[in-house]
């Protein structure tokens, strides 16, 4: 995920001037059918993330910029201070999927919460200083279920349901890691202070689906699906222009194109249609609050390839 203004002195600024988040999520799962009808699975869950969160120091810095090429403060917004991190997590995945009748199958899904701890730095892009940081981030668990009922030889209609625990996301919380200062903290802050922290108090999210596949020929399968996804952002004071996130509706399709006898090729199109939403956040450090109105939209293109032995 990323946010990057066209304009990096916009008022907003001093709140979120350019973000990135990466996350990679390494999950080997195995399943067993252990009766007639019912499977169960589990999986281990190894993930690394990599964060970048940059915003303007609102006042000029009171540390000497150095450098031919040091960039020029503005009298709003400053000099960009960054806090770049990264982290591992651990945690699992299991399910139970259930061959309701012929024509029926259901599945429950649960992947655990991972708690991210992050190391790194904040720095401020100019001024000569850089600090070392550490931060837990409370990642949330997840239960899905999802219902397949077929209703003719060549279609099937599916349906989703997702709880996400992302009530446990609180705060983001930024601690030193060694003594020094930096742009939030001018005068010193001892190991273990804290420099920062960023309130959310999300609530949990919600996640409906429906959808269609339909046998267009024995080879060919295409696929349409809608679903709505209430956000754990409720209020303008959650959201911010670095990750806007908003209620939002998904329009999907797509095919599987059995390309041999054990060669699948899969495509899929999503758009999603995402409310507009206010913020009405405060800066780190300074106090100032800054309010606006945020207008997003998202499309997602899929390709992948299936080969079984």
């Amino acid at each position: 995920l990323k946010t990057d203004p066209t304009d990096p002195s916009y008022t907003g600024a001093i709140i979120a001037r350019k973000t990135e988040l990466a996350t990679y999520n390494f999950n080997p799962t195995v399943a067993v059918r252990i009766a007639p009808g019912i499977t169960i699975g589990a999986g281990v869950q190894v993930q690394t993330a990599d964060g970048i969160f940059r915003f303007a120091t609102l006042t000029p810095s009171p540390f000497p910029i150095t450098g031919g090429n040091a960039p020029q403060v503005d009298a709003l917004t400053g000099l960009t201070t960054k806090v770049e991190a990264n982290g591992w997590g651990f945690g699992g995945t299991a399910g139970v999927m259930i061959e309701a009748s012929p024509t029926t199958l259901i599945g429950v899904g649960y992947r655990s919460q991972i708690d991210q701890e992050l190391d790194g730095h904040i720095s401020t892009e100019g001024a000569g200083l850089s600090q070392k940081t550490e931060a837990t981030m409370h990642l949330p668990d997840i239960v899905t279920v999802s219902v397949r009922q077929v209703v003719s030889p060549v279609m099937r209609v599916n349906g989703t349901f997702e709880w996400t625990n992302w009530s446990r996301f609180k705060d983001l919380t930024v601690y030193a890691a060694e003594d020094g200062a930096n742009a939030l903290q001018p005068g010193g802050i001892a190991a273990g202070g804290e420099i920062a922290s960023l309130p959310l108090d999300w609530r949990d999210g919600y996640y409906l689906a429906g959808g269609i596949e339909y046998d267009i020929y024995p080879n060919l399968t295409g696929r349409f699906g809608l679903a709505y996804e209430w956000s754990p952002v409720d209020s303008p004071e959650k959201r911010t222009p670095g990750f806007p996130d908003n209620n939002r509706v998904w329009l999907s399709g797509g095919f599987s194109w059995d390309f041999t006898k054990s060669t699948t090729i899969d495509f899929g199109y999503t758009h999603i249609f995402v409310e507009d939403g206010a913020f009405e956040r405060e800066s780190l450090g300074t106090g100032v609050v800054v309010s606006g109105e945020v207008e997003t939209q998202v499309d997602i293109v899929s390709l992948g390839i299936k080969t079984k032995w």
